[in-house]
């Protein structure tokens, strides 16, 4: 560690850990085979799984945050965006703070096929993923900037790892799938989900977009090792989300702060700064 902020290298504090690492990358590689058997709806044509071709930065970021084990935090995001995991594997992955945050490195090869309007750029592409901008933008200020701080106590994952495309290059996320293609997609991300969650058992999930957040109560429910684990939501900050424009920081700072994540992992954010985010998202949801 330099002391600049950056997480972990990989395998530096194992502690144990190992085997943790290990069994989550076989549960995710397990989902991402069922998942490639299946037959989609015939809108779906070119389908992208990072977990294959950004394989090395996808397992640098996995490294990196359960290197201090088992994760207090989970945040569960829907599946790859195509400006973010898309293009290196991280969920959320818009590539500044990918790169200049969270320091993931690693070689991002081509996907086969490659859709010529989706080009995968790796570490490289220009182009931004709002998303994952208001995603790890709000969690670098959460953090007082220091992606360790992150690492140390939360984890993100996506209900669902490849990416799905129309002839067009337009995405089509899981919820937008049709007939048994959507229904044996629930069925094998569900149990991936559930086998996941009671793998890394942590205190608090918190879905990302309403999407996210009934999977993960699905998942929950069916898990016999729940135990106190809970299941808290908050806006999604795409783009496409009236709410999110309107002010997304401001609005899930408030929403996690209401489900007691700050308090669960120990990063202080001002009485004043929590005040104007109450503030903020009653105005928006108003």
């Amino acid at each position: 560690m330099d002391g600049s902020g950056g997480p972990l290298e990989p395998g530096e504090s194992e502690d144990g850990t190992g085997t943790l690492l290990s069994k989550f990358l076989a549960l995710e590689n397990d989902m991402a085979t069922k998942l490639g058997a299946i037959q989609y709806d015939e809108r779906v044509r070119v389908v992208y799984n990072p977990l294959d071709y950004a394989r090395q930065t996808h397992e640098f970021f996995v490294r990196a945050a359960l290197s201090s084990g088992r994760p207090k935090v989970v945040f569960l995001g829907m599946n790859p965006g195509p400006h973010g995991m898309s293009q290196n594997g991280v969920p959320f992955g818009d590539t500044v703070p990918v790169r200049d945050w969270l320091c993931i490195r690693g070689e991002v090869h081509k996907p086969y096929p490659e859709h010529p309007k989706r080009p995968v750029d790796g570490l490289q592409c220009s182009k931004t993923e709002v998303s994952g901008k208001r995603f790890w933008g709000l969690m670098k200020e959460l953090c007082g900037g220091d992606a360790n701080r992150f690492l140390q106590s939360c984890f993100v994952h996506n209900f669902c790892p490849l990416s799905f495309m129309m002839d067009n290059g337009r995405n089509i996320t899981p919820d937008q799938l049709r007939g048994e293609g959507k229904k044996k997609l629930h069925e094998v991300c569900d149990e991936s989900l559930r086998d996941v969650l009671g793998l890394l058992r942590p205190e608090l999930v918190v879905g990302i977009g309403k999407y996210a957040t009934e999977r993960a109560q699905t998942a929950v429910s069916r898990l016999e090792s729940a135990g106190g684990m809970r299941v808290e939501g908050i806006a999604h900050p795409s783009p496409a989300s009236p709410e999110a424009n309107q002010g997304w920081h401001k609005l899930a700072m408030h929403q996690l702060n209401g489900a007691g994540l700050l308090q669960l992992v120990g990063w202080s954010v001002s009485e004043e700064l929590l005040r104007e985010a109450a503030e903020e998202a009653q105005r928006i949801t108003a």
